[in-house]
């Protein structure tokens, strides 16, 4: 087909007013986003994940726990009361400490083993139906009778049982503990006699010798002795002094005389009766007693401090209190040990000087100012 310029001409204008049209459409819907509301139709930020509609998840209902049912806690069923049925020996000496195994029921509910108004040690439950302990030392070394009783330990009460225990005076440590029961707080001896403020080594041979041990020339005592003994004392003694004074009266001297009573020093000498003990040093003095029991090994032995699970009752302790020198200050007889669950000691000693029964115990005693460096020494005696 020839070439029309008029043709041409048309299509151009045709194309033209296409164009203008799609323009218009755009540039509308561009303002009509600009004037929308941001909520309506808005598109989300960059950090908003877009998440395309779900249904809703229906919510499960958790089902519920069951409620625990509490279990009740078991009353324990008590023990029964314990029931004495034997017992191993029902007698032994006055200062004597006497293992004994006792039978029975519900032996497990046994807190306590009371003899007399002491409570016995060292409860040891052997079984069910068996106990051990230790039965002490006489109160004050007295024999006589004396009930046991047992404490429960579920309740406490005090259950008497049918057995009893007497004490008797059987041995030379009962004859020994006895006289210091009845000697202990004495300051007057017709035979051994008395020291004032010193008479612990005097009591302690008093109380070997109430054991049978026999005097000897190193060990003896013949009794209280007097002698009359002169000293020289300053007193002081109301003196009467004359003093004479002159004074003027018109003129003329008048002389006046008055006595006075005055206090003036006098040496006197004084004569006083003294009572003492004629004795060995060994019988009489700390120091002296130590080394001859040192040199009699067929008599006793030397215990040191560390060695107290040793002694026993009836035994020579010594004391230096100030830890210095190699005298000794004190004397005194072990009179009673207690034996703790732990299996340590306390030691008690009679003596005089303090005149006590159960003095101590040694244990107390290293520990009070002043007795830190305490030195201490035991004598087990042999017989």
């Amino acid at each position: 087909m020839p070439f029309d310029p008029r043709r041409c001409a048309s299509l151009v204008a045709v194309a033209t007013l296409l164009a203008g049209l799609a323009l218009n459409v755009a540039i509308g819907s561009g303002a009509d986003a600009l004037t929308r509301p941001l909520g309506a139709g808005a598109a989300p930020s960059s950090s908003t994940t877009p998440r395309p509609d779900a249904s809703p998840t229906p919510s499960r209902t958790a089902a519920p726990s069951p409620t625990p049912t509490l279990t009740p806690t078991p009353t324990p069923t008590p023990l029964p009361e314990p029931v004495a049925a034997s017992l191993s020996r029902t007698s032994g000496g006055t200062a004597a400490r006497r293992t004994v195994e006792m039978r029975g029921t519900s032996m497990a509910n046994v807190a306590r083993v009371v003899v007399g108004d002491q409570d016995a040690e060292q409860l040891t439950l052997l079984s069910p139906t068996e106990i051990r302990f230790v039965i002490p030392e006489a109160e004050g070394f007295a024999p006589g009778t004396v009930a046991i009783s047992l404490v429960s330990a579920t309740d406490g009460a005090t259950i008497p049982t049918r057995y009893r225990w007497t004490y008797a005076v059987l041995s030379a440590v009962d004859r020994e503990m006895a006289y210091a029961a009845t000697h202990w707080n004495r300051h007057v001896s017709a035979r051994f006699g008395y020291i004032p403020k010193n008479d612990c080594v005097n009591f302690t041979s008093q109380l070997l010798a109430a054991r049978g041990w026999r005097e000897s020339a190193a060990w003896w005592n013949d009794g209280p002795v007097s002698r009359t003994v002169t000293k020289k004392k300053t007193v002081v003694v109301p003196t009467e002094v004359t003093v004479t004074t002159t004074s003027m009266v018109k003129g003329a001297p008048v002389v006046k005389t008055t006595v006075k009573t005055v206090p003036k020093k006098v040496v006197k000498t004084v004569k006083k009766v003294v009572t003492t003990v004629d004795a060995s040093a060994a019988w009489v003095s700390s120091t002296a007693m130590s080394r001859w029991l040192a040199s009699r090994p067929d008599l006793a032995t030397r215990l040191t401090y560390g060695q107290r699970a040793e002694v026993r009752v009836g035994d020579v302790v010594q004391f230096n209190w100030s830890g210095v020198g190699s005298w000794w200050d004190h004397t005194a007889v072990v009179s009673k040990i207690v034996v703790a669950s732990d299996g340590t000691q306390k030691i008690w000693y009679a003596e005089h000087t303090n005149h006590r029964l159960y003095g101590g115990s040694i244990g107390a005693l290293t520990k009070l100012a002043g007795y830190e460096h305490m030195r201490v020494q035991f004598w087990q005696l042999k017989h």
